[in-house]
């Protein structure tokens, strides 16, 4: 539920609640995939879990405008969250799932804030600034982890402190769109996605303190009635502040954050040209490019993705007016081979090696799309 204030008086305000409840359940069983001796069941283990998710939250927000084209803005959020899961497991192999029942629960209430400042000196420019607190509840893991890991069982709620300050505006007769923004997080107790490479169970942990920054880019151009042409980049420098034990035996402090690349940065050209009875043919293309990143904590080198970029094409055809679009288009046009996530996998005689998830092939398609 949401009110607002009506009309365009100098004081705008905002309140709100919120509610969610979800109920899951989840069964799994892990079977080892190598053969085992004097004929025994590769079965290993087995779990059955009921996951119960509750929030409520409420919320407000006030603006008041200062002067012509000067507004400041302050808000918060009341959430409460609360978890609860109840499992069933069983297994032949204690070490790595020991036959029994768990009940865990979590509570959480947070209150987060956030200020803006807002200054715009013309009706075609924005300038601006915010802090705002950020918020994650606590959870569980909802798969029987091993004894090793049994303090990993119920995960921290992660908050974080968020600052940007940024430009939005129009040049150009407005034919020409530019946004600029700088940034800088700080994290508590990150909540960092795992996986337990001697069980295969994937789990969520915390890394005590860590922080991002950097500054992204975009440029939206109208060269003439009929090409497009758009991009836009950032660059994103991250770092574990604080993360002991993001391994067993393994030290992450100092580290980039795992999934988070060093830059992206993409362009996009787009041509329309009309082709009579109402008909118009769209020609597009554009390159994207992914800088360096880990798909682990650790920052293995196995686990460490170099940069790379993929073209794609695109070809449309519509009648104006008359809701439908037939296209055709091409993606990864250089079949780039390139991986998209990460495993360790121990082995038997000691070491382990890496799978790789790879990404789509050069794809060829066609669409037709009818919107009434």
């Amino acid at each position: 539920m949401r009110l607002a204030s009506q009309g365009e008086g100098a004081f705008e305000w905002l309140v709100g609640t919120y509610f969610y409840r979800e109920v899951n359940h989840l069964n799994s069983e892990i079977a080892l995939s190598f053969p085992t001796p004097f004929g025994l069941q590769k079965f290993v283990g087995t779990s059955a879990t009921r996951l119960v998710d509750r929030s409520q939250a409420a919320f407000g927000q006030a603006s008041y405008t200062l002067a012509p084209g000067f507004k400041i803005t302050a808000g918060g959020r009341v959430s409460k969250d609360r978890q609860r899961i109840s499992a069933q497991r069983g297994g032949f192999i204690p070490n790595l799932i020991s036959p029994g029942s768990d009940r865990f629960s979590t509570v959480d209430t947070d209150v987060s804030l956030k200020a803006a400042v807002q200054y715009e000196p013309s009706d075609a420019a924005t300038l601006y600034a915010t802090v705002s607190e950020g918020y994650k509840s606590a959870g569980i893991n909802a798969a029987a982890l091993p004894p090793s890991l049994a303090a990993q069982q119920i995960f921290r709620p992660e908050r974080s402190i968020n600052y940007e300050a940024g430009y939005k505006g129009f040049l150009f007769g407005r034919r020409l769109s530019l946004d600029a923004a700088i940034f800088y997080i700080g994290y508590n107790d990150l909540q960092v996605f795992r996986s337990d490479p001697l069980t295969f169970t994937n789990y969520v942990s915390n890394a005590e303190k860590a922080r991002s920054y950097g500054a992204e880019i975009e440029l939206r151009a109208r060269l003439t009635d009929r090409l497009d042409v758009s991009g836009s980049a950032a660059i994103n420098r991250t770092a574990y502040r604080r993360f002991a034990e993001c391994a067993v035996g393994t030290d992450c402090t100092g580290n980039r954050l795992a999934n988070a690349p060093s830059m992206t940065a993409n362009g996009r050209v787009s041509y329309a040209a009309p082709l009579g009875n109402a008909l118009e043919l769209r020609i597009g293309t554009d390159i994207s490019y992914v800088g360096r990143t880990y798909f682990e904590p650790t920052n293995a080198v196995e686990s460490r993705r170099s940069g790379f970029a993929i073209w794609n094409l695109d070809v449309a055809l519509s009648e104006i007016g008359k809701g439908w679009t037939l296209s055709a288009y091409a993606k990864n046009l250089t079949d780039r081979d390139y991986f998209t996530d990460t495993l360790e996998v121990p082995l038997a005689t000691g070491g382990s090696a890496w799978r790789y998830l790879p990404a789509a092939p050069r794809t060829f398609g066609v669409r037709l799309r009818y919107g009434f």
